[in-house]
């Protein structure tokens, strides 16, 4: 319930950055303002290192619980008042300041609300259903975003533009208020059977790094090549579609609302295969057919109409959630119990916070300098084989086959 709530108020900004960036970063260059939009949406990202490490310490020095209650907060105090914002024409140059403070505070909520959850599920569940488990509090994250792209989607349908410009790109920032009140209620019965150790002194950071480094560099890079792969596919391919492949945002915004709803289903499936099979194989399956897929696959995209980009979109996230889940799934078991919940946070979101969250503009800005627009497609081939290559000669994953079996 909680990434439901983390990822609306996240994936919203992504897909109202058009919009935002009109009205907070004007310019007579409209790539410009969505450029700039990008910008503060990746400023955002880049806190979530340092919420890893705040929310990380709270969770291997205290309890699990503890960092999914405040998480949470916030996440939902700044979203409330981004729907009261003033725009630029309002307070000038007062209001892109406080939108980039509020996507900081947000940052920082979420580097400890995707990991902490993805600790919890593993740590509470029966070990025969890591990767179902994981699914499952993952597929909270896409539901949330598939919820702030549905929401998107009816109030772009429901005003016309200058409407949509004025006052409604607000809408979707309010009703987040009453998503984390009822997140907040489902939350606070969490109970937490994790017991921090009684004689360790130094604090889990210094533990994470003296100890356990290779675990910490083998898991960042690990995570690399499914994060470049979301954050392209999940929230660029909005303005990638609309701007290369011929369709209206209204188009584009409900491609990937559909996407995301199948998503749901198609993450428990890797989360279930994951636990048949091992997560390791379909690990390694996911990321081969990332290579040899995502370039045909976006080709087809930039030439073909509504329903097959409907369809391409589908295959890519299949092949994403073979990516993913079975990622989540080991990185877990890299880490001990006493630093898991500060490495699993520091890898996740250093490799999001500041791969994953600059993804959009670094897209945005060499398709618009360069004009090679097949550049989503070869961000995931490279991604795919920067994590091959580490899975496969890293320390840490020869050690955690060798636990495997």
């Amino acid at each position: 319930m909680g990434n439901v709530i983390e990822y609306y108020d996240f994936a919203i900004f992504g897909y109202l950055a058009a919009i935002i960036g009109a009205n907070f970063f004007p310019s007579d260059d409209p790539a410009a303002a969505t450029l700039a939009s990008f910008g503060a949406f990746a400023a955002g990202a880049l806190m979530r290192p340092i919420g890893a490490i705040v929310f990380g310490h709270l969770g291997d020095s205290l309890s699990r619980r503890s960092v999914l209650l405040l998480s949470i907060l916030t996440m939902a105090i700044p979203t409330g008042l981004f729907a009261l914002l003033p725009t630029y024409q309002q307070a000038g140059l007062f209001a892109p300041i406080a939108l980039v403070v509020l996507r900081l505070v947000q940052g920082l909520s979420v580097g400890g609300e995707f990991s902490g959850s993805i600790v919890f599920a593993n740590e509470s569940g029966p070990s025969r259903f890591k990767g179902v488990m994981t699914a499952i509090a993952t597929s909270g994250g896409l539901f949330g975003i598939l919820l702030g792209g549905f929401v998107c989607y009816l109030v772009t349908s429901a005003l016309d533009p200058h409407d949509m410009t004025e006052w409604g790109w607000r809408i979707p920032f309010a009703l987040s208020v009453l998503i984390s009140a009822t997140g907040l209620y489902f939350r606070h019965g969490l109970e937490d059977n994790y017991e921090p150790p009684e004689h360790e002194t130094s604090i889990p950071l210094l533990r994470l790094w003296r100890q356990h480094r290779p675990a910490l560099l083998g898991a960042f890079g690990a995570v690399v090549g499914g994060t470049v792969f979301f954050y392209t596919l999940a929230v660029y391919s909005v303005g990638w579609t609309t701007s290369y492949a011929g369709l209206s945002t209204s188009d584009s915004l409900q491609i990937g609302t559909l996407v995301l709803g199948i998503g749901m289903v198609v993450f428990i499936g890797a989360g279930y295969l994951a636990d048949q099979f091992g997560a390791m194989r379909v690990l390694r399956i996911g990321l081969v057919l990332a290579i040899f897929a995502a370039y045909p696959l976006y080709l087809s995209m930039s030439g073909g109409g509504y329903t097959v980009i409907l369809l391409c979109e589908t295959i890519l996230f299949c092949i994403l959630a073979l990516i993913l889940l079975p990622s989540y799934v080991l990185m877990v078991d890299i880490f001990p119990p006493d630093v898991r919940s500060t490495g699993l946070a520091i890898s996740v979101n250093v490799a999001e916070g500041i791969v994953g969250g600059s993804m959009p503009m670094v897209l945005q800005f060499t398709v618009t300098k360069t004009g090679f627009i097949m550049s989503p497609a070869v961000a995931i081939m490279l991604g795919a084989v920067i994590t091959l290559t580490i899975i496969a000669f890293s320390p840490a994953w020869k050690t955690l086959r060798h636990k495997l079996g």
